[in-house]
């Protein structure tokens, strides 16, 4: 019953969410000429935005330990399981503050509108997983200058989502990669859950009143450490509070 009653929420959630890409798309062309600063604030604008089309379907999104945030320096890595593409505007809009670009594969760098482009002009590292010599190369060429223009870097070390919820075991090659090319950096681990929900139905229908969360653990200094115990203990605390 409460699938049937989620369909006319899903039409209107589903077209204010296909709006929101196209228009997002135009704005952030609008913004290109004008340099980073500006691309950075058009997409959390439009990131904003998106995660604001689903609420027709009641989605709710809940952010615990913001405060966290407080006081990060130096480069920093965003960690986090993955369930959904919502995840990334999620993300986008919580860290806003510290610039998130993301590691992605290459197949969403096109096809997409907003995403791919915020993808191939800034907003992240396109890597081929079938290759993994040019994925090592891009991270070490992009990641340094990325933390240089003072932004942080989300990755999602399971490689795939967990379409599920069940959160999947990391693979600890791009994180590793990702910690040496950014040399001692400040690690906040984020536990995401339930949004592979909104998902679960491919948006049609989106169920009904899914409280998307998100848990921000304190950040790690990683200086003095081992990249596999920092990666065993990052999967660890995450892992612990998706629920």
């Amino acid at each position: 019953m409460k699938k049937i009653l989620s369909w006319p929420f899903s039409i209107l959630s589903s077209l204010a969410f296909v709006l929101s890409l196209l228009i997002g798309h135009v704005l952030f062309l609008l913004v290109m000429p004008f340099g980073q600063y500006l691309r950075w604030r058009m997409a959390y604008f439009v990131n904003h935005i998106i995660n604001s089309s689903l609420c027709f379907s009641g989605t709710t999104y809940r952010a615990e330990g913001r405060e966290n945030l407080n006081n990060l320096e130096g480069n920093i890595i965003i960690v986090s399981n993955h369930q959904s593409m919502m995840d990334i505007p999620f993300i986008g809009v919580v860290f806003q503050k510290y610039a998130p670009r993301f590691i992605a594969k290459r197949e969403l760098g096109r096809g997409i509108p907003f995403i791919s482009l915020r993808l191939r002009n800034g907003g992240g590292i396109l890597i081929d997983r079938g290759n993994a010599s040019q994925a090592i190369k891009a991270i070490e060429k992009q990641a340094p200058e990325i933390a240089a223009q003072g932004g942080a870097i989300c990755i999602f070390p399971e490689g795939t989502r967990a379409k599920d919820g069940i959160m999947k075991r990391f693979k600890p090659s791009g994180l590793r990669v990702l910690m040496k090319a950014l040399n001692n950096p400040m690690i906040v681990p984020v536990s995401i859950s339930n949004s592979w929900k909104l998902l679960m139905y491919k948006m049609m229908p989106l169920p009904f009143g899914t409280p998307v969360k998100m848990v921000i653990h304190p950040a790690i200094h990683t200086a003095g450490q081992s990249a596999e115990s920092v990666i065993e203990k990052v999967e660890a605390i995450i892992r612990a509070r998706v629920e």
